[in-house]
């Protein structure tokens, strides 16, 4: 290679961006059918391609967690047993690249978030416990694992605000990239613990009123239930264009009077045994066999729309019927 690493930075994060696309699709399909090969296939040979364009530049973050997601898609590919939890964990990591994305530098030593999304997918591949005659693997597992899974009142109210390092979106606070670990099955981010959107009208469980727009009207409220942030930040500039207050979750939370409830296939179970009414649910699936499905039980059903899919061309159901 000639020139220096910072002159091919711009073609790397294009190509990058590419191979997150197809990524992006082979993980919501394996989200449908978790043992899908063609998608296992498809989300390996996009990972093994980050991975080796990150090493040619010295991109040592990206580099790292790359070879952690071939290594998991390498044992998915060779048939054997699935770890619990691997795809909630290959959605963070892919949402921790899109992160790395946004601050590329050669040289530059792994930020901590990135050794931490790297030792979340590396311990999907290590036994349960260590060597009991080894004490110091005991200890390096509880430093390195541990901080990872917090109990359910463990995280902060609040959504922490990007850093630096998070690409600039212009979504809300809580549309932002998950943490490691989640207290909640399906959780995937800050966002997992979110406050629940109030009925139109009500106030929420902070006493505040609900958002409101100009004239006073009160907005309608969508919830996006989703396990990518990414998803759930396209999704929920989707609705707020066309007019929504907007709760993203990376779990299904307890009903509320939201209006419309984009969920996606891996959680729509969860989230008619919690009780939310199917005439609220919009169910997201990249598979055509459980949209058939979902359609077949009488439910709102589409496709995850692109980022830059038109506000008329989104379905119907979305459209608010506003007063």
């Amino acid at each position: 290679m000639t020139g220096s690493p910072h002159d091919f930075i711009p073609l790397f994060a294009e190509e990058a961006r590419t191979q997150l696309d197809a990524l992006d699709a082979a993980l919501h399909r394996l989200e449908d059918q978790p043992d899908d090969p063609a998608a296992i296939r498809a989300a390996f040979q996009a990972v093994h391609s980050i991975k080796g364009g990150a090493a040619m530049l010295d991109l040592r973050a990206p580099q790292q967690l790359m070879s952690a997601f071939e290594d998991l898609l390498a044992h998915l590919r060779a048939g054997r047993p699935p770890p619990d939890a691997w795809l909630e964990a290959a959605f963070v990591a892919r949402d921790q690249l899109i992160r790395q994305l946004g601050a590329l530098a050669p040289g530059t030593p792994p930020h901590p978030d990135d050794e931490r999304a790297t030792h979340a997918l590396r311990a999907l591949l290590t036994p349960p416990g260590p060597d009991p005659s080894s004490g110091a693997a005991e200890v390096s597992r509880a430093d390195t694992v541990q901080p990872d899974v917090q109990p359910p009142d463990a995280r902060p109210p609040d959504v922490r605000a990007p850093d630096a390092r998070t690409p600039e979106s212009g979504a809300a606070s809580q549309d932002t990239a998950p943490a490691l670990a989640a207290p909640l099955p399906g959780a995937s981010g800050p966002d997992a613990r979110a406050p629940v959107a109030p009925a139109p009208g009500v106030p929420d469980a902070s006493g505040a009123a609900p958002r409101t727009a100009p004239g006073g009207r009160a907005l309608l409220q969508a919830l996006v239930l989703d396990v990518s942030a990414l998803s759930r930040d396209v999704l929920a500039r989707h609705l707020r264009a066309l007019g929504y207050d907007v709760h993203t979750h990376g779990h299904v939370p307890a009903p509320t009077g939201a209006t419309l409830v984009l969920v996606s296939a891996a959680l729509l179970p969860a989230a008619l045994e919690a009780g939310w009414p199917a005439r609220a649910l919009h169910v997201l699936s990249e598979d055509p066999q459980r949209r058939a499905d979902a359609h077949a039980r009488g439910l709102s059903v589409s496709a995850r729309p692109a980022h830059d899919t038109r506000p008329q061309d989104l379905p119907p159901r979305w459209t608010p019927d506003l007063p």
